[in-house]
């Protein structure tokens, strides 16, 4: 398996190699280029290879646009493939399809509404029961995660949605981790713990690792560990380590160190956690990655907010993981008995700001009694 894993990408940048050659070449004759020419043919060799070669790099965006036109691509194939004889021999769609103006125009488009899908962040509202006897108003929460700061998201943009969450009044303030990463400055991260910290709340902004947020990714961040929870620290910001909260005596905010941390074999397990807390309560867990799902609603959590997938952020990621199963949820809302997940899919994006899949999002959560839980509270006061 480690060898096929290994062999595997070599073998499919060769394949897209080859077939990028026969596209260059077809595009250059339909252009006028005599392509039967020994030299011209080593140029698009070359050409081809120039084009593939970086795209071996997975993670990088030119891996996105590679494999994204080797799809338009073969989409034209397919189509020229199934067209009557005589709609193949000549005319506007021979043109079309021997210059490959058809996909890389369909490349274009797609590139410039993942920019744009990016950067477009709206708001998501959910509305979550509970049995428990809470306040009759309930509690609104705020949920930000995988913000990526310095490679989506700028000053200016993200003071004008921390203005919008200000103005929903939420009682709290969750930050579900990876709001920097590895291609965060030191000067940016002092920078978007302070302009969060001005989201205004009742009860307080709280803050949990994500498995960027500490630069595990680089061998050389621009800060360090101590200095991130500094920056944290001292915007007012509570850090949530394996840690909990209450608030109002009724809610209590419990937040998980990130699985994926060097220290991860040490962070509390959710069995742990909930011992620690009063189950008289409303059991808010928050958890970057959306995992042991089963596990926490089977030990009475009530709601789980996670972040981590981006939902998908180059399609059709998000959806091969939702077919596929792979992930515990990769973005929405489940509920299981009297225990809710959400999971976001972020307001920004990691390495590139790119969003082909899902949309950029902050959340709003509204956490309410049933009318059950507002006569059991109102009989006990």
């Amino acid at each position: 398996m480690r060898v096929l894993v290994r062999v595997m990408p070599v073998l499919l940048t060769a394949l897209a190699g080859i077939y990028f050659y026969f596209y260059f070449k077809r595009a250059a004759g339909a252009a006028g280029v005599r392509t039967e020419c020994g030299w011209v043919r080593a140029a698009l060799a070359a050409a081809s290879a120039a084009f593939v070669l970086p795209a071996f790099d997975i993670w990088g965006i030119w891996a996105v646009v590679v494999l994204y036109l080797l799809a338009f691509a073969l989409i034209a194939e397919l189509a020229n493939a199934v067209l009557p004889r005589r709609g193949r021999k000549g005319g506007l769609w021979r043109r079309l399809y021997a210059s490959g103006v058809l996909p890389a125009a369909a490349l274009l488009l797609v590139l410039l509404y993942g920019r744009w899908n990016m950067r477009h962040v709206v708001e998501k509202s959910y509305t979550v029961y509970t049995e428990k006897p809470i306040r009759e108003s309930g509690y609104r929460v705020a949920l930000l995660t995988d913000l990526h700061f310095g490679t989506t998201m700028d000053a200016e943009r993200l003071e004008t949605y921390c203005s919008a969450i200000s103005r929903e009044r939420p009682d709290l303030v969750v930050l579900g981790g990876d709001l920097v990463d590895e291609h965060t400055t030191r000067e940016e991260l002092g920078e978007v713990f302070a302009i969060l910290s001005r989201i205004r709340s009742a009860y307080g902004i709280y803050y949990v690792y994500g498995n960027h947020d500490r630069g595990l990714y680089s061998e050389a961040p621009d800060f360090t560990a101590e200095e991130l929870d500094a920056a944290v620290s001292g915007a007012g910001i509570t850090i949530l380590k394996d840690e909990s909260v209450t608030i109002g005596g009724e809610l209590t905010v419990i937040g998980r160190d990130d699985r994926t941390h060097p220290e991860c074999a040490r962070r509390a397990s959710s069995e742990t956690l909930r011992a620690q807390a009063d189950a008289e309560q409303f059991l808010l867990l928050v958890d970057h990655q959306p995992r042991d799902l089963e596990k926490n609603a089977a030990l009475g959590y009530d709601l789980q907010l996670s972040g981590h997938t981006h939902g998908g952020q180059i399609w059709p990621v998000g959806l091969i993981s939702d077919v596929l199963g792979f992930g515990e949820m990769n973005y929405g809302y489940r509920r299981e008995g009297g225990f809710q997940v959400i999971v976001t899919s972020g307001m920004g994006g990691w390495n590139y700001a790119l969003r082909t899949g899902k949309h950029s999002e902050y959340v709003i959560v509204d956490i309410l009694p049933t009318a059950a839980s507002r006569r059991e509270s109102a009989s006990a006061r």
